[in-house]
């Protein structure tokens, strides 16, 4: 099983489960664009991935959003 930990400022924080690691990403990714989307952020460079983690950020750079794989 491989847990995602999502924060985000007016989000909350979430723990979700999935089968497999790439389930996993594919989750994250999906969720990034819904939130990328919720503040007008451009998908293909408002989501940046360092290793297990992905931070998404708004146009002038603040971070909106995080997902690690735990």
């Amino acid at each position: 099983m491989i847990k995602v930990r999502f924060s985000a400022s007016g989000y909350g924080t979430t723990t979700e489960t999935y089968s497999t690691r790439e389930q996993a990403k594919a989750a994250i990714e999906n969720e990034a664009e819904d939130v990328l989307a919720d503040h007008n952020s451009d998908p293909e460079r408002g989501l940046t991935q360092f290793g297990d983690e992905w931070i998404a950020t708004s146009r002038n750079g603040e971070e909106i959003a995080r997902w690690e794989i735990l």
